[in-house]
């Protein structure tokens, strides 16, 4: 019986050649063009310019490595298409993606919109995939008067048997109806602290032409425990607590292109504004001065609304009531623009008592993000509020301690917030290229020291 070979040195060196000859062979493989993508023009200047005006809604890096055929410019100045995406939530709980074809220098004359609707159990890459497509239906009669036209190739749907095919009646068993359910937990700590914070919702939605019903509840928790050491040396212990509940109802009925008339209900319970039971009804009508069809590019609404509120507190308030029901009128004006030089919107909000109109609030909000030149872009957001109706405060006073962990809200006339923020980008116009190594083409995803 021959004796077996031990492998030797000659051996192992032969099969480590092996492996990376075969290493190498796999990474000089010709890569091989997706097939439906039409050939690069022969002179790339020819190539469409594109400016995706999308921001996060979008994976521009998978729609510039897909659809290879245009040329991808940073800057909507120097584009022959500026591709504008919108989007706004469906009855469904999806995402109904808006896209504006705007053509620009070349394709000054040319323009069309396009619309997607990713359902609500769409994963990411089935939404991605699915805007592709569309904005690759979209960019044909932009391409079809390049040199890439040559490339294009046109499919169709199979025909069915006795002409054009019919769309099937649709049979939803639940009858526009969308629920959720949502709930969350965080929690932290160290030796002489730690935190919990705990969130439950559900919603209920059905959302048609003509109607609009949405109801969610919510409940949120929040528990502190602090261990300090005092001045004679001993450990002590502080716990903060802060609840909230919340029940919103909206119905809404469309009566033309502009007006709507709708009522909103609200009961919800605050440890922060020592209200055991807010209990709110607001009937309302709105006008929008733009066709409602144009929401997702400009918005312009009114709104008026009077109703009651019926209010339970917690402790007495200083004002020795503990509990209350009181008329009220409500307004709002709402500007949301989203156009090719930016996006900006706009809002005056305003409550007040009928029977008392010296208690009041009215708050303002604005943000934009402006291009105001070539790769110059200026952003920026802001609210103001103004507080005259703070009739449910606690008329025992509030701790330090309290105060110091934001467990009730103090005495105040007012409230505001804000930022702002510059950006200006210069050098090439182009980003067609793709270059995931290392995480990503902005390689954010190493942190060197």
């Amino acid at each position: 019986m021959p004796t077996p070979r031990p492998l030797g040195r000659r051996s192992r060196a032969g099969r480590l050649a092996t492996y990376l000859l075969v290493l190498l062979a796999a990474l000089g493989a010709p890569r091989l063009a997706p097939a439906q993508a039409p050939p690069a023009p022969a002179d790339a200047r020819d190539a469409a310019n594109v400016f995706l005006d999308c921001g996060f809604r979008c994976d521009e890096e998978y729609l510039r490595t897909e659809i290879s055929y245009v040329n991808w410019v940073r800057d909507r100045t120097v584009a022959d298409v500026h591709l504008l995406v919108t989007t706004q939530p469906t009855g469904g709980s999806g995402t109904e993606f808006t896209l504006a074809f705007l053509g620009q220098r070349r394709f000054a004359n040319l323009a069309d919109t396009l619309r997607y609707v990713a359902a609500a159990t769409n994963t990411a890459d089935d939404t991605r995939r699915g805007l592709r497509r569309t904005i690759a239906l979209g960019l044909v009669r932009y391409v079809a008067r390049t040199d890439a036209a040559s490339g294009l190739t046109i499919a169709g749907p199979a025909r069915t048997t006795g002409g054009a095919a019919q769309a099937a009646p649709v049979n939803d068993p639940w009858n526009h109806w969308t629920f959720r359910l949502n709930a969350n937990t965080n929690f932290n700590g160290e030796q002489n602290y730690e935190s919990r914070y705990y969130f439950m919702s559900v919603s209920a939605n059905r959302i048609t032409e003509q109607w609009k019903f949405t109801l969610s509840a919510n409940q949120s928790q929040n528990m502190s425990r602090f261990v300090f050491e005092s001045e004679n040396g001993s450990r002590n212990a502080f716990s903060s607590f802060r609840r909230e509940l919340g029940l919103n109802n909206l119905v809404v009925r469309s009566l033309t292109s502009h007006w709507s008339a709708g009522m909103r209900s609200n009961l919800s319970s605050s440890t922060y504004y020592n209200q055991s039971a807010n209990v709110s009804l607001i009937p309302a009508v709105e006008f929008n001065v733009f066709p409602y069809s144009q929401s997702t590019r400009r918005q312009l609404r009114i709104q008026y609304g009077i109703g009651g509120r019926s209010l339970s507190y917690r402790d007495t308030t200083i004002y020795g009531k503990i509990g209350e029901t009181k008329p009220l009128q409500s307004g709002l004006v709402a500007l949301d623009l989203r156009q090719p030089w930016g996006s900006t919107s706009f809002s005056i909000d305003a409550q007040q008592y009928l029977d008392d109109p010296k208690y009041y609030r009215w708050s303002s909000f604005a943000n934009a993000n402006v291009r105001l030149f070539k790769g110059f872009s200026l952003n920026f957001y802001g609210g103001y509020e103004r507080l005259r109706d703070q009739i449910y405060l606690s008329g025992r006073g509030v701790s330090r301690d309290e105060i110091l962990t934001r467990q009730r809200q103090l005495e105040t006339g007012f409230s505001y917030w804000g930022g702002i923020g510059l950006s200006y980008t210069f050098g090439s116009i182009y980003n067609n290229i793709v270059n995931p190594r290392f995480g990503g083409s902005g390689g954010g995803g190493m942190m060197f020291f």
